[in-house]
């Protein structure tokens, strides 16, 4: 709704390693909130090239939407794919998930995605689609969002060891905040080859750096394999007699699943909900558990794993300006009332200028203004016509950020 007015845009993306591969599409509807009416396009290059190991990692190139036929919503799964092969879009080896920027309009336009990535076999056997998975940015043009520029921003087929993302193991979900992209990932189990001994470990969660593409891991999954409770979560059924076993379980077994940041949620900064799917914590007494409300039916009885939700704080949203880590930022003003119902006053020492910003919990920036002055200076911030919830209150004095969470309620 901000980056482009008066229309609505979704980026649907297709999790599909067929004779088509996956696709990056957009709907576009030329009225806001409308799901019913609008047009249906997939992403191609400009060149027509439809093969996605052809693009390399840190080049970008021109893309554009092109637009299914008016009918697609009649249509089966098969023939748009088939629609899509005719329009020369990109077949990518499974897009698993996608996440926009966060923090300001511009970053909006940054649409992230991951693709899992699919074995050299059968219709991959080409390998004109990644094995390993990569990540991407689609950066949609201001003007419209049927064209743009698409840019590959990590790769685990690249075993060059300048590559910061050559370890990667079949990426899987995606979670972008104002200054990082947090990858997790789902391995396929393949063979590992003695030249791709990087790709031999436990499911992780990578930190990819939007402004300087460094790539760190933030989190490695542990199965308990040698810990006192390992006959817990290690367990395998056995397929003669049903039984359940003890088994260690191999590299790579185990999931990440989504990833979601709720700090604005709980008032909680850089706190984020991460799903695990430990496949061998398995066992008869989880079958048939879920409780289904509204009239639905439980299609998985029989589903013995397993799983957890967490919450880890700490993972960075954005990069600390220098000073924000001085014993007295967090101390560098005051805010009152807290919580208001509209209008905030906050109160601090300054040299000559400062910077006041208010951040959503989009990232979203919804209010900023400059104060000028020497001294203990006040300022009234009126959110009054936004939302009730928690949002970010940010100030800049002389190179030094500091931030709290208000509550408008």
């Amino acid at each position: 709704k901000r980056v482009y007015a008066d229309k609505t845009v979704i980026i649907p993306t297709d999790d599909d390693s067929g004779v088509n591969g996956g696709q990056v599409l957009v709907y576009v509807a030329t009225t806001v909130g409308d799901l019913n009416n609008g047009k249906l396009y997939v992403l191609r290059r400009k060149d027509g090239n439809k093969r996605e190991t052809d693009m390399v990692v840190g080049n970008s190139y021109p893309v554009e939407l092109v637009e299914f036929p008016a009918n697609y919503k009649s249509l089966t799964g098969a023939k748009l794919d088939a629609i899509s092969d005719t329009l020369k879009g990109i077949k990518f080896g499974r897009v698993e998930d996608c996440d926009a920027g966060k923090g300001s309009v511009d970053a909006n336009r940054n649409v992230y995605f991951t693709v899992t990535g699919q074995d050299f076999t059968g219709v991959n056997a080409d390998r004109s689609r990644t094995r390993f998975g990569r990540a991407y940015r689609l950066t949609l043009d201001a003007a419209s969002p049927l064209s743009g520029t698409l840019t590959c921003i990590m790769d685990g087929d690249n075993n060059a060891l300048s590559n910061p993302a050559r370890a990667l193991y079949n990426v899987d979900n995606i979670c972008v905040t104002k200054d990082y992209v947090y990858v997790q990932e789902d391995p396929n189990g393949y063979p590992i080859g003695a030249l791709e001994k990087q790709h031999e470990h436990d499911a992780r969660i990578y930190q990819y750096d939007i402004e300087t593409g460094a790539v760190k891991v933030l989190m490695e999954l542990d199965h308990h394999r040698t810990a006192a409770d390992s006959a817990k979560f290690n367990v395998s059924k056995n397929a003669t007699t049903g039984a359940y076993e003890y088994k260690k379980s191999t590299i790579g077994s185990w999931e990440f699943g989504a990833m979601i940041d709720v700090s604005d949620a709980i008032g909680v900064p850089d706190v984020f909900m991460i799903a695990v799917q430990p496949h061998t914590w398995i066992g008869a007494k989880y079958k048939g558990v879920d409780t289904i409300v509204n009239g639905g039916a439980n299609t998985r009885k029989n589903e013995d794993q397993a799983s957890q939700i967490i919450l880890v704080k700490g993972i960075p949203r954005e990069k600390v300006v220098a000073g924000i880590n001085d014993k007295n930022a967090e101390n560098l003003f005051e805010v009152y009332p807290n919580p208001a119902t509209g209008v905030f006053n906050i109160s601090f020492e300054n040299n000559n200028e400062a910077t006041v910003e208010v951040v959503n919990a989009l990232g979203q920036q919804v209010y900023t203004d400059r104060v000028n002055g020497k001294g203990k200076v006040s300022k009234e911030i009126n959110l009054t016509d936004l939302p009730n919830g928690n949002y970010f209150l940010k100030l800049t004095v002389d190179g030094k950020q500091s931030q709290k969470v208000i509550t408008k309620q």
